[in-house]
């Protein structure tokens, strides 16, 4: 009767804790992405000197890193590593 207990409930991932030097540089990495986009975003001349089609690049690319770390970073903070 157990076995097919065992067979009918899903099995679960087994997911390894986070240690705090990993919670650490994950955080220190994502804030550092989301302060260089930002200061690409929001500074009144960032990429002088480089042209048009470059800029465009550069700011697109600071969307997308904000739409990426930004939400990391948030996450990151929230949670709590296991000691």
């Amino acid at each position: 009767m157990t076995d097919q207990t065992r067979q009918k409930t899903p099995t679960r991932l087994a997911v390894p804790s986070l240690s705090p030097w990993s919670f650490a540089s994950s955080l220190a990495l994502a804030a550092g992405i989301v302060t260089a986009s930002l200061y690409g975003l929001l500074a009144a001349d960032p990429y002088r000197g480089l042209p048009h089609e470059t800029v465009v690049a550069a700011r697109a690319q600071d969307v997308c890193s904000m739409l990426v770390a930004g939400p990391d970073s948030w996450l990151w903070s929230a949670k709590k590593p296991k000691n």
